[in-house]
């Protein structure tokens, strides 16, 4: 179930059991496994993977550019396994040109 204030980019990828709370965003590029719960005001940012059942509480933000000197823009991920919890304002970034990916 989406709520209908929340903001979900029609190139993102969710599973239809995946419940997104008022308010959140999820932009391209991501992918969001089975039983999976986003809370409200969170925002999950593009070339984000987050496993099934996962449970991301208020105010987290998932995905946004690393805070490195050595990122440049370049295309790199997060990837989020499987029956993890992250709490409220968590910021979790993707990796940079070293490293690519975070998981």
């Amino acid at each position: 179930m989406i709520h209908p204030s929340a903001v979900v980019s029609s190139d993102a990828d969710i599973d239809d059991n995946v419940r997104i709370d008022a308010y959140a965003v999820v932009e391209a590029n991501v992918a969001i496994g089975s039983g999976s719960w986003l809370g409200s005001h969170c925002v999950i940012r593009e070339h984000t993977h987050l496993g099934c059942d996962n449970r991301v509480h208020e105010f987290a933000v998932l995905g946004g550019e690393p805070q490195s000197n050595r990122f440049r823009g370049e295309i790199t991920r997060l990837e989020i396994g499987h029956r993890t919890s992250i709490r409220e304002m968590v910021s979790i970034s993707r990796g940079t040109a070293a490293s690519t990916v975070t998981k």
